[in-house]
């Protein structure tokens, strides 16, 4: 589901900048390559970090599977990933002004579009049924970190939060009959006092 949450994403920023400017200008994929070159000509989306959402994490494993059985399934887990999305067009004037027009694109459309359902982007993958972005702000320390570890120099960027994603594996643990009613003995109850 990651691959495909972020594919997804990218197709529909594409999308936007072809209804705009007629061209696709995002690819997905590392800013910078194994030489320590930057390796996006436009605009890269990048996965920096995925983490597990909190408040989430406590779903109920059983599930109805008829009228009268339920099953025990692990619960899903769903996960917050977080994209840079860093312009490089080289490194002229006009090449750098390029940049901060589609990065200022990027900010548009998810200002327009910041939740993806069903309704709303028919080719959404059926196994997601909702995408949030919203943006993240770094100061300027995290900003330093975060590009020493990617290996770059800094380039123009944005990051966003996209979640949740969610992961399951299909599968049952265990099926049973519902608890449809329950009886005390109160008798056998009175009998051990």
């Amino acid at each position: 589901m990651i691959d495909q949450t972020l594919i997804f994403i990218r197709d529909q920023i594409n999308d936007y900048f072809m209804e705009i400017i007629q061209a696709k200008k995002v690819v997905l994929g590392h800013v910078v390559n194994l030489n320590g070159q930057t390796n996006i000509s436009e605009i890269g989306l990048t996965l920096i970090n995925i983490e597990e959402e909190p408040s989430l994490k406590n779903k109920n494993p059983y599930i109805k599977i008829s009228e009268h059985d339920i099953a025990k399934i692990n619960p899903p887990v769903y996960l917050n990933l977080y994209i840079l999305i860093s312009a490089y067009f080289g490194d002229t004037e006009e090449n750098y002004k390029e940049a901060l027009k589609n990065l200022s694109r990027v900010v548009r459309f998810f200002q327009g579009k910041p939740v993806f359902t069903h309704q709303n982007s028919p080719d959404l993958d059926d196994g997601i049924e909702k995408i949030l972005v919203e943006m993240v702000s770094l100061s300027f320390e995290q900003q330093n970190n975060l590009w020493s570890s990617l290996g770059g120099k800094y380039l123009p960027s944005l990051i966003y939060k996209v979640r949740p994603v969610e992961m399951i594996r299909s599968g049952l643990l265990a099926v049973g009959p519902r608890i449809e009613e329950v009886i005390l003995n109160t008798a056998k109850m009175e009998d051990e006092k």
